[in-house]
């Protein structure tokens, strides 16, 4: 593959990640369209052990989606089914979940009661992670309705099973200690509430828990502000916002806003305190965050006041209780009548992030299809290409193996003809051997005869003898003539 097809092949990779990461900002995790995919196969479904499944997971969904009430109700039908089916481990894990729904819907009442019921189905199981866990769930509850001592009390009771049964659980350990200095700070005991916070932070840091830095340093950033220490206070702030802009997660911002509008209002600086605690309501409004409204709207009651503004003030101190009451299912039109001017104000604003937040999503989603369409008409003429390329690649291949194969027949061909010359100039040879030694043994002996005769008939001798010795070179020559035909017959047949 050449350089120009592995370009075309990073740059479709690069379109297809950003067209992903657009969809993934526009789209929620579920959609209700898979929420309804579920509950059509919950309908079709009579094994109960499923049907159950199916509910919890629509539960799941609804909750992640911050639909407390539909979440509510699946959960419940979860919860109704698994009863019968006698099955613990599941009961209780639809039963925390239930929890932790009503605790979402601020139902403590039921939320305890469940929580109860996990912690004795854990217990049942004798599973000790599953205890601690549910002993640091109603821990949390009781720090949620703001009973910090009976929250102490199960946190040191999750921390004590954990350390008995010799149980490693970094996250829930850090979680218990985070707890108890949010506890600590709460009773105004700050070296306490220090102390289990520094621990919370070692235990990240040791950890690697990088997620959850975030959260440790805004717990710290609190505790410094009601200590008074506003030099620490604006440094965990700093450290907490650099972590976000590390993990690109703004959940946390309006708070983050809120304790920096404080630190203006405690330095005088009541403009810009103004304008932080209104830029942070409308981020918490965006966010649903009504802890951060609450922290806001309560500072800028204080700032109206002190500019003598004492309608605005009215407004944020009861906009304030409201989110502190946290009164379920109402508007705050609803249940409060607040000066025309503010309410407008309100309303305008929220309308203004719902209209910002709908162009985002149709940018972006445009955004998405553009790319889309680059993508698949980049990937078309790669794949165009690339079929080209293996068309031409395949005919040459095949060009190639038929030649192999002609060379090598042409080659056995070659191979079969010089081992039968090799089979017959080992025969001539061996002829040819045999007349060299016919040659110079068998032809020698007669020759050597008449030689001899030859010249004994130049000694003189007698007529007997001359007669004698013609006779005998007359036998040789004989003898001589019959080895030359043989020697003839030799060299034909060579």
């Amino acid at each position: 593959m050449n350089r120009t097809h592995r370009m075309k092949i990073s740059f479709a990779t690069l379109l297809l990640t950003l067209t992903c990461s657009l969809f993934s900002l526009a789209e929620p995790t579920k959609t209700q369209r898979e929420i309804d995919s579920i509950l059509i196969l919950a309908q079709r479904e009579t094994d109960p052990n499923k049907l159950s499944y199916y509910y919890y997971t629509i539960c799941e969904d609804y909750r992640l989606s911050y639909k407390n009430l539909e979440s509510l109700r699946y959960a419940k039908k979860a919860y109704a089914l698994v009863i019968d089916l006698k099955n613990d481990t599941l009961e209780h894990k639809i039963a925390t979940r239930l929890a932790m729904v009503y605790f979402a819907s601020e139902d403590y009442a039921n939320s305890f009661k469940f929580f109860k019921k996990a912690l004795a189905l854990a217990e049942k199981l004798n599973d000790v992670k599953a205890q601690a866990i549910s002993i640091f769930n109603i821990a949390n509850l009781y720090g949620e309705i703001d009973d910090p001592i009976n929250s102490q009390k199960y946190l040191v009771s999750a921390l004590g099973l954990m350390k008995e049964k010799n149980i490693i659980h970094n996250v829930l350990t850090m979680a218990i200690n985070q707890a108890m200095g949010n506890s600590w700070v709460k009773m105004n005991e700050f070296d306490s509430a220090k102390k289990y916070h520094q621990i919370s932070l070692s235990i990240i840091l040791k950890n690697k828990l990088t997620n959850q830095l975030p959260t440790q340093y805004l717990n710290l950033a609190t505790l410094h502000l009601k200590m008074g220490d506003y030099k620490n206070c604006a440094k965990y702030l700093e450290l907490m916002h650099e972590e976000e802009v590390k993990d690109n997660d703004f959940s946390k911002e309006a708070l983050h806003l809120v304790y920096s509008a404080n630190l203006s209002h405690i330095s005088g600086d009541y403009k810009l305190a103004e304008k932080k605690a209104r830029f942070a309501i409308q981020l918490a409004t965006k966010n649903g965050n009504r802890g951060a409204i609450e922290l806001a709207s309560e500072l800028l009651s204080k700032i109206k006041e002190k500019s003598n503004q004492t309608d605005s003030a009215l407004y944020y101190l009861k906009l304030s209780q409201l989110y502190r009451d946290s009164l379920k299912g109402s508007t705050i039109k609803n249940l409060l009548q607040f000066s025309d001017t503010e309410m407008e104000e309100h309303e305008s604003t929220v309308l203004d992030l719902k209209l910002k937040d709908q162009r985002k999503t149709m940018a972006l989603l445009t955004g998405g299809v553009v790319m889309l369409a680059i993508l698949l008409g980049v990937t078309y003429n790669f794949l165009r290409r690339e079929k080209i390329l293996k068309s031409s690649i395949e005919s040459k291949n095949k060009e190639i193996n038929e030649q192999n194969l002609k060379l090598l027949t042409q080659t056995n061909e070659m191979s079969s003809l010089m081992s039968e010359m090799e089979k017959i100039l080992k025969e001539k040879s061996s002829q040819l051997n045999n007349y060299a030694f016919y040659n110079s043994h068998r032809l020698r002996a007669p020759i050597a005869r008449i030689v001899g005769l030859g010249k004994l008939g130049k000694m003189t001798p007698t007529p007997e003898e001359k007669l004698f010795i013609s006779s005998k070179i007359c036998e040789v020559t004989e003898e001589l003539d019959a080895m030359s035909k043989e020697g003839q017959r030799l060299l034909d047949e060579s």
